[in-house]
């Protein structure tokens, strides 16, 4: 869901355990940086979304999505994630990067790792494991 700093805010509040994506806009985005997750098909991927699928089949699974130049000074102050951390000198840009949350407390982001479906799932397992939990346990 397209989410912005009072709808995240809401969220922590409510202590509730989600997933924010906070990626570049379109325009920012060249041939070495990953788009969101969602708008995978908009940038003319012919390969189906995994996350959608995804998004399809776990209904309680909340993914929230900002673009980073929007929330640069809300992460800072909030998280004391600073600007500087963010930006990757090799590509001239910010990095995309996950930030998990475990009944509305900030646990993790991903800045320093892969930002794929592995590190999405790894850290997802933390905060929500019933979310992953095999059919035939329970």
């Amino acid at each position: 869901m397209r989410a912005n700093q009072e709808i995240i805010t809401e969220y922590m509040q409510s202590q509730r355990s989600f997933v924010w994506i906070a990626y570049l806009s379109i325009p920012d985005i060249h041939h070495t940086i990953k788009a969101s997750f969602i708008d995978w098909e908009k940038l003319g991927s012919q390969l189906p979304n995994k996350l959608n699928l995804i998004l399809d089949t776990y209904p309680n699974f909340t993914l929230l999505e900002t673009f980073i130049h929007e929330d640069l000074d809300f992460i800072e102050e909030t998280f004391g994630i600073p600007k500087t951390y963010i930006w990757d000198d090799y590509n001239q840009n910010y990095r995309h990067f996950m930030m998990f949350f475990k009944d509305g407390e900030f646990i993790k982001h991903s800045i320093e790792e892969c930002f794929c479906l592995d590190t999405l799932f790894e850290n997802v397992s933390n905060i929500i494991p019933e979310l992953l939990e095999p059919t035939s346990v329970g």
